[in-house]
């Protein structure tokens, strides 16, 4: 993807550069990407859904895994590439959640301009129901819009889980190093927590905020992040 182009493609469950480690183990539910408007208003607290996401004005993605399928219920992208399964038995709405194995499952969306983050504000939110990190660095991709790593054309959100740390961390187009990292134990195992990444383009120093379970968990600004709408 060529930064210029405002184009992205997205990756569900493992990294974008790395075939072979940074696989997120555990489950997926409720993926949402809004863009081009902020769902939440930059607010410190946000309500929690209590049923499936919806697509909301400028809802771009909508994976909701429901009636034992795996597609976009927007019509806006396509699944490209599935390395994992719809489980049935552990799930947050409706009839499934996505279960990715930790060592070799992921989901691939291809390139488009309706997910990428390079312009306007934007909403990246899921449930997730992570388990322990089964790659030996602890960290699991939850998505990845970025071409490389450190990656200048997008963002993506890591779940570290081990037996003393468990975290998220937010990585994106900066030279090394990541935007923020919530607080260790902020993330539980075995358990469903609302997780959702916000950019405001209204906000004074255009905020990137991580919400957890409804609560702003971290805020970091970034002013060379993309202004364009």
């Amino acid at each position: 993807p060529d930064y210029s182009s405002n184009i992205t493609g997205m990756m569900f469950g493992r990294a974008n550069a790395y075939t072979n480690q940074f696989f997120y183990g555990g489950y997926i539910s409720d993926v949402r990407i809004i863009k081009g408007s902020n769902a939440y208003s930059n607010a410190s607290t946000l309500t929690v859904p209590t049923t499936p996401l919806t697509a909301v004005t400028n809802t771009k993605l909508l994976l909701n895994f429901t009636n034992a399928a795996m597609f976009d219920q927007t019509g806006k992208s396509n699944i490209d590439t599935v390395y994992a399964s719809l489980d049935t038995s552990v799930k947050k709405f409706g009839t499934a959640s996505v279960e990715f194995d930790g060592t070799d499952d992921y989901i691939e969306v291809p390139p488009s301009t309706a997910i990428s983050p390079q312009r306007g504000s934007w909403t990246y939110e899921c449930f997730i129901y992570p388990k322990l990190v089964a790659d030996a660095s602890g960290y699991g991709c939850i998505f990845d819009t970025r071409t490389n790593n450190p990656g200048t054309d997008g963002v993506s959100l890591f779940y570290v889980g081990t037996a003393t740390q468990k975290r998220l961390e937010c990585y994106g187009p900066a030279a090394g190093g990541y935007y923020f990292a919530t607080a260790q134990n902020s993330i539980a195992l075995d358990q469903w927590q609302h997780v959702a990444l916000v950019f405001d383009l209204d906000a004074t120093n255009y905020p990137i905020t991580c919400y957890v379970d409804g609560t702003s968990a971290v805020s970091y600004t970034h002013l060379t992040l993309p202004t364009k709408a």
